[in-house]
């Protein structure tokens, strides 16, 4: 194997456990939200979290880690049902 094959391989294996990385947290993410457990979400936000949600009717925009739990402890509970939709973007290979 050349260094060149050796050096493509390395970026290879590491696109791949990054892209696994992502989906880890994107999994626990979506767990955290179905089953409003505000203490791993907390733990998987950055504290300087910035998010912008637009639906239909509505914008409400976060700038702070606070803030957006502040969304999930009032919006996900035993009260509610949603249904999150998640796509698999296409494969950088």
């Amino acid at each position: 194997m050349t260094d060149s094959e050796l050096a493509q391989l390395k970026r290879d294996v590491q696109i791949l456990k990054d892209t696994e990385a992502v989906k880890k947290v994107k999994h626990a993410y979506f767990r955290c939200i179905d089953t409003a457990n505000l203490t791993e979400l907390t733990e998987l936000l950055h504290p300087k979290v910035h998010a912008l949600l637009v639906g239909g009717t509505y914008s409400i925009e976060f700038n702070t880690r606070e803030e957006y739990l502040e969304m999930v402890a009032n919006s996900f509970n035993a009260e509610f049902v949603a249904c999150i939709t998640a796509t698999i973007p296409k494969s950088r290979f």
